[in-house]
C-alpha cells in the first residue's frame, strides 16, 4: 500500500508537470498576435468567443478583449500574473525589467475617456512597443495590452 501511494503521488506530480508544460503556450503573450487561442484579428463569426459565458471565463482568467467596428478582436488586456511574454515580462515586473527586455520604448499615458472626452489617466505611464503596451503604476506592470503592430 505504501508503494502504491508513493507511485500515485509521483504519477500525479509527473502528470501535473507534463500538463503544465503542455499548457505553457496557453499562457504565452505574443505581441501583435494574441495569447493562447485568443487571437487579434479574429472575427466574431470565426469563433464563439463573444458569448457572455466565454467572456466571463476569459475575465476569470485575467483576460479581456474588445472588438473593432468590423467585428474583429482589436485588443486583449491581461491582468493576471499567470501570463508572460517570451521575455518573461508579466504583471508585477518592474519598469527596469521591461526596459531591459524590450528597450526604451515609447512612453505615454492611457487616457480614461467618457465618450470622446478625456476625464483622466490610468496608471502613471505606458511603455509601448510593437504589438504590446505595458501599463505601469508605482514602477510595476499592472496590465498588459496586446494590440496589432500598427495600432496605437
Amino acid at each position: 500500500m505504501r508503494f502504491f501511494s508513493c507511485s500515485l503521488v509521483v504519477g500525479l506530480l509527473l502528470g501535473t508537470l507534463s500538463c503544465s508544460r503542455d499548457n505553457r503556450m496557453e499562457y504565452l503573450l505574443k505581441p501583435g498576435l494574441g495569447v493562447g487561442s485568443l487571437r487579434l484579428g479574429d472575427r466574431k463569426s470565426q469563433s464563439e468567443r463573444d458569448t457572455e459565458s466565454s467572456r466571463e471565463g476569459y475575465a476569470k482568467r485575467g483576460l479581456w478583449y474588445a472588438f473593432d467596428n468590423a467585428g474583429a478582436i482589436s485588443e486583449i488586456i491581461v491582468t493576471s500574473r499567470e501570463y508572460a511574454t517570451d521575455r518573461q515580462i508579466r504583471i508585477g515586473s518592474s519598469v527596469k525589467d521591461v526596459r531591459a527586455a524590450y528597450g526604451t520604448g515609447t512612453e505615454g499615458k492611457m487616457n480614461l475617456l467618457k465618450g470622446d472626452l478625456p476625464i483622466g489617466t490610468v496608471g502613471e505611464l505606458t511603455l509601448e512597443y510593437s504589438g504590446i503596451v505595458f501599463l505601469i503604476n508605482l514602477d510595476r506592470v499592472v496590465a498588459i495590452r496586446l494590440i496589432g503592430a500598427s495600432v496605437r
